[in-house]
């Protein structure tokens, strides 16, 4: 069955899957925008709702299906999986664990070029050739944290201007994700933040990047390894070219499309203070 034919199927026959207080729900797909990628997600809701409902992202369906699976025990995987998040929904609902508030804003960067549909629909500035996002983020239990990015939508609902989003993030961000430097066998630093998560927009702050020239003891190149992390390399030594083609090497065969950041290879001069593409 090709994609198409199984998503019709798929729309049609959810439902079928479901306890029978779900029989009166709405199916329709939607395009979900994910930082580098766009998906089509399988949404189930009553006629209205101001709750969140899990997505069921029709991609990954459709390769379990393609797996060896038959439609059956697809859409019985799909509506386990629908049900367990709709459990999880109204526990974090009970618990009020995802409060959306000023003091949980922080910053993202994102590659602008991959990135349009998604940049057209949220508050967002530009860095260089990056652009820069804001999520409100949610510590949890198990450690780390889950995060939700801010769409117009809701700035306009809480009454948030993008520079106000943006103030708010500069100071929220080194509080609630903690910005680090690892030292990697005396070769270069990784700059991001004490999660591993989302920490490349550490290159943000004038107070890395003044450590960092110190450390480096000049001018440095800054390669974004992924949306998590930036690799700092002295300048001395290293030459663009030879960065690059590290740099292009990792985002093609080992990262996963959603965590590539740029192909660009950025330069910090200590005199000046500021950041440019090398």
């Amino acid at each position: 069955m090709l994609y198409e034919e199984f998503k019709k199927k798929a729309v049609n026959e959810i439902l079928s899957y479901l306890p029978e207080e779900y029989s009166s729900h709405r199916v329709k797909v939607t395009e979900i925008h994910k930082v580098n990628k766009k998906l089509e997600s399988l949404i189930i809701a009553p006629e209205a709702t101001e709750h969140m409902i899990p997505n069921l992202y029709l991609n990954e369906l459709y390769d379990y299906y393609m797996g060896g699976k038959s439609f059956h025990e697809t859409m019985e995987h799909a509506a386990e999986f629908y049900l367990q998040g709709i459990s999880m929904v109204k526990t974090i609902a009970m618990r009020n664990e995802f409060r959306i508030s000023e003091d949980k804003i922080v910053c993202q960067l994102i590659n602008t070029e991959k990135n349009q549909n998604l940049i057209n629909r949220v508050p967002h500035r530009s860095w260089l050739d990056l652009t820069i996002i804001y999520r409100v983020i949610s510590p949890i239990e198990e450690g780390g944290f889950n995060s939700t990015i801010i769409y117009d939508s809701l700035a306009e609902k809480k009454g948030w201007s993008e520079e106000q989003l943006y103030r708010l993030s500069m100071e929220n961000t080194p509080l609630l994700l903690p910005l680090t430097t690892d030292e990697i066998q005396g070769a270069f630093d990784i700059i991001s933040n004490t999660d591993k998560t989302l920490g490349a927009c550490a290159v943000l702050f004038q107070s890395v990047l003044e450590y960092e020239a110190e450390q480096m003891d000049g001018d440095f190149f800054l390669i974004p390894s992924s949306i998590h992390e930036m690799l700092v390399v002295p300048a001395e030594g290293h030459e663009k070219e030879g960065l690059q083609k590290v740099l292009l090497e990792c985002n093609r065969k080992v990262l996963d499309e959603m965590e590539i950041l740029s192909d660009s290879i950025y330069f910090y001069d200590r005199k000046r203070g500021e950041v440019s593409i090398a």
